[in-house]
């Protein structure tokens, strides 16, 4: 990759694993079927769960917050809440790697990669923008 920078894919496995612990004690991780059918719809439900986070964070600056801006607010049982376009986007990651860990998706290594990909592209990747 260029100028030698590569994302650790261990730091990566270790979050994933952790958010992937958290989740189960939190009740979020279904049986995972066999079923291509139903791997594809718990798939798709976890996809949307991190697209809604990214409309969080457009709700955030739509609502006129900076996009650096971090407040609290208190959730259903009093407890403080980090709020703002940043913490949503920390929502969406946390939902991706998690879909990530539930499929055995090497998602660092594949960053990796891509990044390796991209830095070849060209200006723009040969487009207007």
């Amino acid at each position: 990759m260029s100028d030698n920078v590569e994302i650790s894919t261990k730091v990566i496995g270790s979050l994933a694993k952790k958010i992937d612990d958290i989740n189960q004690a939190n009740g979020f991780n279904e049986e995972d079927s066999t079923d291509p059918y139903i791997v594809g719809l718990q798939v798709d439900r976890r996809l949307f769960l991190a697209v809604g986070e990214l409309i969080e964070a457009q709700e955030e600056l739509r609502s006129g917050r900076g996009i650096t801006e971090v407040y609290y607010s208190k959730d259903k049982n009093g407890k403080d809440k980090l709020e703002g376009f940043g913490p949503e986007v920390a929502d969406a990651i946390i939902r991706l790697l998690h879909l990530c860990y539930r499929y055995d998706i090497p998602i660092g290594e594949l960053i990796n990669e891509k990044l390796a990909y991209n830095a070849t592209r060209g200006y723009k990747h040969g487009r207007k923008f």
